[in-house]
């Protein structure tokens, strides 16, 4: 096993997301890792225990995970917004990714590093 498995390991054991079959695309709940979280104004609240996290909180934890599945895929907002399944406009997971990362190119060849 190479690194980026070892930590891909880690990450699942870490935070015991149960037997899934394979991995579902989604905003999973920071608490429970339940794909049932809701958006709402500037908050995601998670239908199936309760727990409420900032929205720019959830975008880079989903962006981590997305980094540590996809290592080699570029960071652009319209990965990051399939990968949330549309639940963010991209407008917010272009401001996210355009305070937490660095911005290379421009329109629609641009991405973050």
């Amino acid at each position: 096993m190479n690194t980026v498995q070892h930590r891909l390991a880690h990450h699942f054991i870490q935070h015991d997301i149960g037997d899934y079959p394979h991995i579902k695309k989604g905003v999973r709940c920071c608490n429970c890792q339940h794909l049932s979280v809701e958006i709402n104004a500037r908050k995601s609240a998670c239908k199936k225990c309760g727990e409420n996290e900032q929205i720019s909180e959830s975008i880079l934890r989903n962006i981590q995970e997305l980094q540590l599945l996809f290592p080699h895929e570029k960071l652009t907002t319209n990965l990051v917004y399939d990968w949330c399944i549309e639940e963010y406009s991209k407008k917010i997971i272009r401001g996210c990714l355009e305070k937490h990362f660095q911005k290379t190119g421009v329109r629609q060849w641009t991405y973050y590093k």
